[in-house]
């Protein structure tokens, strides 16, 4: 699929690390793994039946988590623990799963149980912490979560929900020491100023909130939407709007096209503003420091870890759009298309993300073939914006997925229209590809030229163009050496290497497109069209056993009906002269 916006993680990232910066090597994220109750890998019966016992439930969950299906894992260690309510190895994957699923309720009581097996379980603390702070319960939160950490001073999470809970019992004495202590200042950089910030609107400390901002601002050096939209709704609620859009302005030159930065912008403009904090209760204080430590490890980890920080943000502050969004690309890092699309679907429409959201939701859609409602989705979106290119763009994917060609070329079209041509190769090459489907070679070729132009050494166009010339008779020389510079580009991509293949067979020179097309079925087995192709090669060089062999393969991979009906008459009667063409069609 085309795409023209880089993902949310990247936004996420991006302010967050400028936060964090000086954490590396210095300050503490506690790890999130063992609970530290028993052997980390209890053995259980493998010949337990499923459904009937603890052993059997949890091997049962195990293979569900593998094949991440997590509900039906879920389910699962729910029976395996009412068959066996101490074995502290299903009582901790049961809770760690409750935890990544983002069901932080039923992990606290599972939590509570782990405890009670092992007080120095870090995780099941903090769990029990942040159910604590959420529910009010600042007293026994400041318990919980001081047991989870050894009140270590470099350790991030420690800092700053402590202070929250700090300010939530009415100290943003306490909580404003603990920031800016010298550790936490060394350990935590700019997160420990912007939390101070805060932490200090919060508590209605205005002139001392406003010095803590602006350091957190410089310190930050332009990066943080998070901060941006923090200090900027300070400065607008305190009757300085001039002030908050010079702010605003400053990082839209700085990052043109970020979502979260325009529409401050564009709200800011319009009068639209927020008449609350940013962070309205220590709850959402903590999800703040939770979300900011999830897009950090989002960009340097797998996403198992970030994923389980940004679930228990989105516990304590469920509305948190930029976590929503987050969670997305996380649950998609994992193939979780169906979570992913969950996630962004409950991101607000009224939220400066609501068009990012909306298309990668498409995206994930499309992904589990659910193509009514991602092209529905995406035609709402361009109706309600008519210039946004990445709907635009999404909704001409989805037609290209769905072979509808001439929808899909006027809809690249209209893409092009609102960027211009000049510098968009990846919608000239998918309206190229689009428009070659349809019929209409003549405007193909002169969109997949002019994309070359612009991108001379890309694999996609270098095969489409060459391989479309071959096959149709043209330019033969030039397309060979076209295909032959994919190939040295991406020699492990199954459908480039078949490309150069098919050429050498158009050419007429069996033997190398014999060699190139087996190597192309090794490195894509499974592609009807390859082993069709192998299968004309092996005929014309009279390995007729094999050729008959290859056609039965290519069957069994479920062909397009036209091409099955083809791929039957070869069986039947071996290859007509000349050689049948399936056409470019793989390349897209």
């Amino acid at each position: 699929m085309v795409t023209s916006r880089r993902g949310m993680r990247w936004f996420a990232a991006a302010g967050a690390l400028a936060l964090l910066a000086g954490l590396g090597g210095c300050a503490t994220i506690t790890a999130i793994g063992t609970t530290g109750t028993g052997p980390a890998h209890e053995r259980v019966v493998a010949s337990a039946p499923v459904g009937r016992s603890a052993a059997g439930n949890y091997l049962a969950a195990e293979h569900a988590g593998t094949a991440r299906d997590n509900a039906a894992a879920a389910d699962y260690f729910e029976r395996a623990l009412r068959a066996d309510p101490t074995s502290s190895a299903i009582l901790e994957h049961a809770f760690l799963l409750d935890v990544a699923e983002g069901d932080i309720a039923h992990a606290a009581t599972l939590a509570q149980r782990i405890v009670a097996l092992d007080p120095s379980s870090r995780m099941a603390r903090l769990i029990l912490s942040l159910d604590d702070l959420k529910a009010g319960r600042y007293a026994q939160a400041g318990t919980e979560i001081d047991a989870a950490s050894g009140q270590d001073t470099s350790d991030v999470i420690w800092v700053t929900i402590r202070a929250w809970i700090y300010a939530g019992s009415g100290d943003s004495d306490k909580a404003i020491a603990l920031l800016t202590s010298q550790q936490a200042r060394t350990s935590l950089g700019a997160f420990a100023l912007y939390h101070e910030a805060l932490v200090l609107d919060y508590a209605g400390r205005v002139a001392e909130a406003d010095r803590a901002y602006a350091t957190a601002i410089i310190a930050a050096e332009g990066h943080s939407m998070r901060l941006l939209e923090a200090y900027g709704g300070f400065l607008i609620r305190n009757g300085r709007a001039g002030d908050a859009l010079k702010l605003y302005r400053a990082y839209n030159a700085k990052m043109p096209g970020n979502p979260v930065v325009e529409g401050l912008l564009a709200d800011a403009l319009a009068g639209r503003t927020a008449k609350q904090a940013l962070i309205a209760t220590p709850a959402e204080g903590a999800a703040e420091s939770l979300y900011g430590i999830a897009a950090v490890l989002a960009g340097q980890r797998s996403a198992e870890l970030p994923l389980v920080y940004v679930q228990l943000a989105l516990y304590l502050r469920p509305g948190l759009d930029i976590g929503l969004a987050l969670r997305g690309e996380l649950f998609e890092a994992e193939e979780n298309w169906s979570g992913a699309a969950k996630s962004f679907s409950a991101v607000s429409p009224h939220s400066p993300l609501a068009a990012f959201a909306a298309v990668s939701r498409a995206r994930d859609l499309a992904r589990l073939e659910r193509f009514d409602e991602a092209t529905a989705l995406m035609r709402v979106s361009v109706k309600t914006d008519p210039n946004d290119v990445d709907a635009l763009v999404a909704l001409g994917d989805l037609y290209r997925a769905q072979e509808k060609w001439r929808d899909a070329a006027a809809t690249y079209g209209r893409a092009l229209n609102v960027t211009g041509a000049d510098q968009q190769w990846q919608i000239l090459y998918a309206r190229g590809v689009a428009l070659e489907r349809s019929g209409d070679w003549p405007q193909a070729e002169a969109l997949l030229q002019k994309a070359l132009v612009l991108q001379p050494d890309q694999p996609q166009i270098l095969n489409y163009l060459g391989y479309s010339w071959i096959d149709r008779g043209e330019h033969l020389t030039q397309a060979l050496e076209l295909i032959g510079k994919a190939v040295a580009a991406k020699p492990d991509d199954g459908y480039i290497v078949d490309s150069l293949g098919w050429a050498y067979f158009r050419l007429g020179d069996y033997a190398n497109a014999t060699r190139f097309l087996e190597r192309a079925v090794e490195l894509k087995p499974d592609d009807p069209t390859i082993n069709d192709h192998l299968g004309d090669a092996y005929w014309r060089v009279g390995r007729r056993l094999e050729a008959r062999f290859q056609w039965n393969h290519a069957l069994a991979f479920k062909p397009a009906d036209e091409d099955a009906k083809k791929i039957a008459k070869k069986l039947a009667d071996g290859l007509d002269d000349p050689p049948v063409s399936s056409g470019p069609g793989s390349r897209s």
